[in-house]
């Protein structure tokens, strides 16, 4: 599939939200053109540019059907949340004010036990840290101010000490099957998208390391592009655990990033349980580092609005999925420093320049892989 230039630019229009940018039948066909490449967030804008112009069923059938794609949810959170969701699973479960009244709740019963002179219970900690972080990344997306929560955030993620660590291997001879079913979860990295906007499949890191792990391997590619860690922790159930993958490939960040160097907290804490919670359901995860970018290069149309591509190194979310996997015991692949820190050197293995590996840049991701592999 080739790359189509005019839906593109009306696509990333999106992201002024201002629905007098293009018609609406641009915005509706542009839309149509985001989902079929998996740019599902961006679909929902334009979508409901078209909707600011015009509403009528069909806009509104499109509209309700990308929500169920990206927001096909929470099924899958720690246990004390499963009860306060239930009010807002099927509404709006993306409104900062919700969630920030979930996690005063629970915060709240931890200080009154702790208070009384007991420790709070893992579980209570557990859903109280989720539903900040799960706030903090509905509050960003909505231009709000997220300091008040990272505050609490930094007191509740755990010090770690990397001095002598080293990622465990991911032993496959240990799997004892026939075939081993692998799901690759994460953004346009690993969906394989290209210049041209088609996917490559079979120049992908994790297509690369299956052929060459000498098992037999059912591979699922559930990446989306544009996707990040509220992504994750949203389609758990849909894309990973549903499946019944015996392992899990987890690759996001580059898309984090560019909410802005704050949301950092909230990206290490959402990793750091839905890792916990895939091994709850029998899948072992492994993470794999954010490559390093390079931001300036980033088309203009294609940046959020007031960001400073000073602050955009993927350097702080690589050392955060670190800090995770020393934390839970996690296998970690470490691409990020498989990239040259020399930015022109780097755009060699960068098939648009700026963020989107070619073959010999997935290959690096592979080599990383392979790396904390046992076949």
């Amino acid at each position: 599939m080739k790359k189509d230039e005019k839906l593109t630019e009306i696509m990333f229009k999106s992201l002024a939200k201002d629905p007098g940018l293009a018609s609406r039948e641009e915005w509706d066909k542009a839309g149509d053109w985001a989902v079929e490449m998996r740019f599902f967030p961006h679909a929902l804008s334009c979508y409901q540019m078209a909707a600011e112009i015009k509403k009528d069923e069909p806009i509104l059938v499109k509209i309700n059907d990308t929500v169920d794609k990206i927001t096909n949810v929470l099924e899958f959170v720690p246990e004390r949340l499963k009860a306060p969701l239930e009010e807002i699973r099927l509404s709006n479960p993306l409104d900062p004010s919700k969630w920030l009244a979930i996690s005063n709740s629970l915060l709240k019963e931890a200080t009154e036990a702790m208070n009384k002179g007991s420790q709070p219970a893992e579980d209570l900690m557990e859903a109280s840290q989720f539903a900040l972080a799960f706030g903090a990344y509905c509050a960003v997306r909505s231009g709000n101010d997220i300091e008040p929560i990272n505050g609490l955030l930094r007191d509740l993620i755990l010090p770690v000490d990397l001095n002598s660590w080293q990622s465990p291997k991911l032993d496959l001879k240990s799997i004892d099957k026939d075939q081993i079913r692998v799901v690759a979860l994460g953004d346009n990295v690993t969906l394989g998208l290209n210049s041209d906007w088609g996917i490559n499949f079979q120049e992908t890191y994790h297509y690369l390391w299956s052929q060459a792990s000498g098992k037999q391997v059912s591979l699922a590619n559930n990446a989306i592009s544009g996707a990040g860690l509220l992504d994750l922790a949203l389609y758990l159930g849909r894309d990973a655990i549903y499946f019944k993958p015996d392992i899990a490939l987890i690759n996001f960040g580059i898309n984090d990033v560019w909410l802005g160097p704050d949301i950092v907290h909230a990206y290490e804490v959402l990793l750091e349980l839905c890792v916990k919670l895939l091994e709850r359901n029998g899948i072992k995860p492994v993470i794999i580092t954010p490559i390093p970018h390079i931001a300036s290069a980033c088309p203009e149309e294609q940046r959020p609005n007031d960001i400073d591509v000073v602050d955009l190194d993927t350097r702080n979310f690589a050392d955060a999925c670190i800090r995770v996997a020393a934390r839970t015991g996690t296998v970690l692949a470490n691409a990020y420093n498989k990239f040259p820190q020399d930015e022109t050197q780097r755009k060699e293995y960068l098939e648009n320049g700026f963020n989107q590996p070619n073959l010999a840049g997935q290959q690096l991701i592979k080599a990383a892989l392979d790396e904390v592999t046992i076949a």
